[in-house]
């Protein structure tokens, strides 16, 4: 279908289902384009019914995705008398979670939210032992842990702890738990932008401009999942508002073996459990950020139980940048912007079976395209304005104490609106998106056993609505470029215009269970099925197929696993890069290629890893891995602008190596090490995208090349130093990528060097020649903070914070035909200080 304004006339060719539509577009030029109807568009809407029909009948048997668990349970004494207001202390070590809170007049205590992980459980109280066990929470299945306080005689004044474990002997994925308390003490002016710098700290991922993220081979294919609910489009500054990090209570971050009730997107899953109020007395704070480039940012919190069943947490941030993205000139020119977003998540507990979750988030940013030097001469002025909402609802129900179901619904909606000015060059473009989603979904966690078993489905229905504009301004700009000769073609007065809508579906089945055939075994299973329909359709059984060996004496296990994957093609401009009309920009046109339909990416993952405990002293994990990919997905950037054309290039694969070591805090210390090796390689042809240049020609048919996220070398370190009493910590930290292809024919090396010479800089300074290959760059950071006051009914917080501390210059990438050119940050410095009300 085609989206048009009210006044526009409609001609319907019955013959081919094809709309047509005269229009005006924003540059006052009339054009004819076409898109057309699927016929299939029926056929996703009975299967979504049938999703929905199958949902609502297996409601009763079926759980849920959400990672929520409960730790739950009654003290008492010797003679089984309960005893209340007794502490009781969760937590984990490495990653830094605690949970603390008394047991009640009847001897109960709970802690809801709880991510998947190992614990430590202790309870004291003055005349009795302490009371302290390792549990191991893995499903939305409350785990019951009684407590028993015996009296303790004259005679025992020594307690002994329980060793602590540091891995998750039972699961063969590969996976990292990260506490809220490493994203509080990130550094930076605007902490609720900071999780990408986060993430780049993990074993398997590398970094890129503007927040973008790269794992194991996959272009920023990232599956964020809030509360259970699968968020599948990109949330990096140029599509959306992030998501806020203020809201985060934990993360679990999975790049291997990732199990089959995860799907959508196939690079890694983040699997975030958001900050609840219902355990939390009453609380307020306000934070207040500032730095250079006139980075500032205000943050207000608010949270807690407003009775035994109900509880809320809100979070709102509003920032403003005079370096709101990476430039692409290092002088930093007409980079300015600003955002804010609102969350707020309610708990309700109904009944001591129930839990209804709803979550509400909201977020926008106007910021202006950042200019190279001549856009910067001829006064470019590109703006761009983002909007962005979700609201969810989940509702989860305990059958028996090992029967748990979910039922989910929500919607996501994103708009996305690029403004021109009549005096941008080498031309003119606009462009104003927006899609929403629709989604249900239905799971459920029954544990028999040794089993742990899974099973749901889902279906999303999504609605993209595109307009896309562009004409050329400067002609010798253009051709400079290397724009073909149609493309030069389209002016001021004959511009090129898509406009266009369509409803896209999907659905989803899995299955999946974990057990232990024997003694330290255990394996994992999972079969996932994947139906979806967008320009094409396409369908994919994924098994999922997983194991671990756990060694006592040494405290180490071993694992493997395969995994298949299917992830559709990005929504965002996906229209516009599947149309005829681009197919007709492409340098190919000429000889009759330049379009194929793009579709899903599919993966084949193996990898064999292992995780070793040095006696509760640090923790060392290590994976090889191999993928085989595809259709694989690229997408390419449209010259200095935020808009991202989606692309896929036929097949390609990537194989490397990945470690990370783990320290707990011990005295005061704390630390941890991540390295990756890897080698990723694409092979022609390139599928989709928008085209305007002969760069294209470059990949064809069977050319082996090197992709631009192609980062051999990437490591992280960090070394954390916190006094308990006074509530003061250091951290030192650095990150090293040793450098990205270039993708430019030598004979363009004096166009690259006069272009740095305008900012004053050398080819060297940003490229190493020898390797063809961005220049190797190392990145250290010092952040420090204290309590300045603690009190029953205040606290008031200050962190201070520098960024790349020899204001090291680098760049993520120059001159590439894929993603441009942008430049990394120079010295940072930046303080907040936090006012917190109890």
């Amino acid at each position: 279908m085609i989206e048009l304004r009210p006044f526009n006339p409609l001609f319907i060719d019955t013959r081919n289902n094809t709309v047509y539509a005269m229009h005006k577009s924003s540059l006052n030029s009339t054009h004819v384009c076409n898109v057309k109807v699927g016929s299939m568009v029926n056929i996703v809407l009975r299967v979504g019914l049938a999703l929905t029909v199958f949902a609502f009948s297996f409601v009763t048997i079926i759980n849920a995705q959400i990672q929520m668990g409960t730790v739950q349970g009654t003290i008492s004494d010797e003679t089984g008398a309960v005893m209340g207001d007794v502490p009781v202390t969760l937590e984990n070590l490495l990653s830094g979670f605690r949970r603390t809170g008394p047991s009640n007049a009847a001897g109960e205590f709970s802690f809801h939210n709880v991510p998947f992980n190992f614990y430590v459980i202790r309870a004291e109280r003055d005349g009795f032992q302490s009371f302290s066990t390792m549990l191991y929470l893995r499903s939305n299945v409350p785990l019951r842990v009684p407590i028993e306080l015996k009296i303790m005689s004259l005679s025992e004044d020594i307690t002994v702890m329980p060793s602590p474990e540091l891995i998750a002997k039972d699961s063969s994925s590969a996976h990292i738990m990260v506490d809220a308390g490493a994203l509080e003490r990130a550094p930076g002016a605007a902490p609720s932008r900071g999780l990408s710098s986060l993430l780049t700290t993990l074993p398997g991922w590398t970094s890129d401009d503007n927040g973008l993220l790269h794992v194991r081979g996959a272009d920023d294919e990232i599956l964020y999942v809030l509360d259970g609910i699968p968020f599948t489009d990109r949330v990096d500054p140029q599509f959306s508002c992030p998501l806020n990090t203020e809201m985060i209570g934990s993360l679990e971050v999975i790049t291997g073996n990732i199990p089959a009730e995860y799907g959508h997107r196939l690079g890694a899953v983040v699997a975030i459990q958001p900050k609840s109020g219902i355990d939390l007395p009453l609380f307020g704070s306000v934070q207040f950020g500032a730095g250079n480039f006139n980075n500032n940012e205000i943050t207000v919190q608010a949270g807690g139980k407003l009775h035994d069943k109900l509880g809320f947490y809100m979070a709102s941030s509003a920032s403003q940048s005079h370096r709101f993205l990476d430039p692409v000139d290092w002088r930093n020119f007409n980079n300015i912007g600003a955002g804010g977003q609102l969350s707020l998540r309610l708990d309700w507990h109904p009944t001591d079976r129930d839990i209804l979750l709803f979550h509400v988030w909201n977020g926008g940013s106007n910021f202006r395209v950042p200019n190279d030097d001549e856009q910067q001469r001829k006064q470019n002025r590109q703006r761009v304005r983002l909007r962005n909402d979700a609201q969810t609802m989940n509702w989860q129900h305990t059958w028996s104490a090992q029967t748990v179901t979910n039922l989910a619904i929500y919607h996501h909606s994103f708009t996305g609106r690029l403004l021109p000015t009549p005096r941008d060059t080498p031309f003119l473009v606009e462009q104003d998106r927006t899609h929403g989603r629709q989604g249900l979904q239905v799971h459920m966690s029954q544990q028999r056993r040794s089993h742990t078993l899974k099973v749901g489905v889902e279906g999303i229905r999504t609605t993209p609505r595109e307009f896309f504009t562009f004409a050329v301004t400067d002609d010798d700009d253009a051709e400079e470029l290397g724009f073909t000769r149609y493309a030069r073609s389209f002016r001021r007065g004959n511009p090129f215009v898509y406009r266009g809508n369509r409803t896209f579906g999907q659905g989803s089945l899995y299955l999946q269970d974990s057990f232990s055939p024997y003694k330290n075994i255990t394996l994992s299973g999972g079969l996932r099925y994947d139906y979806v329909h967008q320009i094409v359709s396409s369908q994919q059984w994924s098994p999922r197929i997983g194991g671990v060996y756990y060694i006592p004496w040494s405290k180490t296990a071993l694992r493997a696993s395969f995994n298949r994957l299917f992830q559709p093609p990005p929504v965002e401009n996906h229209l516009v890069s599947s149309s005829p009309q681009a197919r007709l920009l492409s340098p190919l046109a000429p000889s009759g290629g330049g379009y194929t339909a793009i579709r899903p990416e599919r993966v084949s993952a193996y990898e064999v890893g292992f995780s070793q405990d040095f006696h509760g002293w640090f923790k060392l994990d290590g994976n090889l891995f191999w993928r085989r990919f595809r259709n694989f997905d690229d997408p390419n950037v449209f010259f200095a602008t935020t808009i991202v054309f989606p692309n896929s290039v036929a097949r390609g694969a990537a194989h490397g190596l990945d470690i990370r070591l783990d320290v707990p805090e011990r005295h005061g210390f704390s630390g941890y090490f991540s390295y990756v090796n890897q080698n990723i390689y694409q092979i022609g042809p390139i599928n989709g995208g928008l085209f305007l240049t002969t760069d294209l020609l470059r990949f064809g048919p069977g050319v082996k090349f090197i992709p631009d996220h192609d980062q051999r070398n990437s490591g992280s370190l960090g070394v954390t130093y916190r006094h308990r009493r006074s509530g003061a910590w250091a951290t030192f930290s650095g990150h090293h990528e040793s450098g990205t292809p270039l993708e430019f024919d030598e004979k363009e090396i004096p166009d690259r060097i006069r272009d740095l010479r305008r900012q004053g800089l050398q080819l060297t300074d940003v490229i190493r020649l020898a390797s063809l290959r961005m220049r190797p760059r190392t990145i250290l950071n010092l952040s420090t903070g204290t309590e300045l006051l603690r009190q029953d009914r205040l606290s008031i917080g200050l962190q201070f914070d520098i960024q790349n501390l020899t204001n090291r210059l680098f760049a993520y990438n120059f001159g590439n035909p894929f993603s441009g050119t942008h430049f990394g940050y120079p010295r940072l410095y930046s303080g907040r200080l936090k006012f917190t009300f109890h």
